[in-house]
């Protein structure tokens, strides 16, 4: 399975995520700075994600 950019994961995943880190936190600023920390992980880890589940989880 081909992993999509890190591009198109974000247009199609910023979004929800944030309003869920915002609902979250409480705080905009906070849910910003995590996701950043959570895209930058999807970064590291995507020369070892196997596709065995979907991209969102």
């Amino acid at each position: 399975m081909n992993i999509p950019e890190l591009d198109e994961l974000y247009a199609l995943y910023r979004a929800d995520l944030y309003r869920y880190l915002c609902r979250l936190t409480r705080d905009s600023a906070a849910a910003e700075d995590l996701l950043s920390e959570t895209f930058l992980r999807a970064l590291k880890g995507a020369v070892t994600f196997r596709g065995e589940s979907g991209v969102k989880t």
